[in-house]
């Protein structure tokens, strides 16, 4: 028998993006009392149900939710990070595609590792190197 004090502790998680928390770093709760990250609460609004309607003022949020999954997303996990469904993920796609240091490029997924189209972090200064 194991009493709760000698129980291992799960890290805390963001509710949005579940990479765990740093110390000292800024938390935000949510109406059902999830902590996020406070960069994460536009994430949370672009992945909310239903917001059918992303508009290219989503790209910062979308944007920071890959750089901290890791620059580039298919389709495919990009839906299931989001919580959103598959069309929803590529309206997401479309729209934020060229907006802020976003582009839909073919290279290898970093969630599942599938070769295809994913929406990637592109630097600044290499965005003209890209459209050229």
């Amino acid at each position: 028998m194991t009493t709760l004090g000698e129980m291992r502790r799960k890290e805390p998680t963001c509710a949005v993006c579940g990479i765990s928390f740093a110390a000292g770093e800024p938390v935000a709760w949510t109406v059902g009392r999830d902590r996020i990250h406070e960069a994460c609460i536009d994430v949370a609004r672009v992945s909310a149900p239903g917001r059918a309607k992303f508009g290219p003022w989503k790209a910062p949020a979308v944007r920071v939710f890959l750089q901290r999954k890791g620059d580039r997303l298919c389709m495919a996990c990009l839906a299931m990070a989001l919580g959103v469904s598959l069309d929803q993920a590529r309206d997401i796609m479309r729209v934020v595609d060229g907006v802020a240091g976003l582009r839909i490029l073919p290279v290898t997924c970093a969630s599942c590792g599938r070769a295809t189209e994913s929406l990637c972090v592109v630097p600044v200064a290499a965005e003209d190197r890209v459209a050229s």
